[in-house]
């Protein structure tokens, strides 16, 4: 919730918060783990933050999402939804509950 609120501008609580799962991939010669997330109920609008690296934002219907997504949202958001058409690396995604 923190990491939301830095870089997104928005704020939420724990119990709106549903973490989906552990993705572990391997890009660039960087091992990375991150944790996806769902917000169910947030205050505020999503905004360009001074300190952080998103410069735009957008919000798009999942069957809807454009190409040249973020490596991680990419792997993430088919991790939780196996339907979802999205071309990425492969990565290792371990949801925490069973994935849509």
């Amino acid at each position: 919730m923190r990491d939301l609120a830095e870089e997104t501008g928005l704020v939420a609580r724990a119990t709106d918060v549903e973490l989906l799962g552990t993705l572990v991939d391997h890009v660039e010669g960087v091992l990375r783990v991150s944790v996806g997330a769902r917000v169910h109920t947030r205050q505020g609008q999503p905004g360009t933050q001074l300190e952080e690296s998103v410069v735009e934002w957008a919000r798009c219907p999942l069957d809807q999402l454009p190409d040249g997504l973020f490596v991680c949202s990419a792997q993430i958001l088919t991790g939780w939804r196996l339907d979802l058409p999205i071309d990425h690396p492969p990565a290792h995604f371990m949801a925490f509950t069973p994935a849509l």
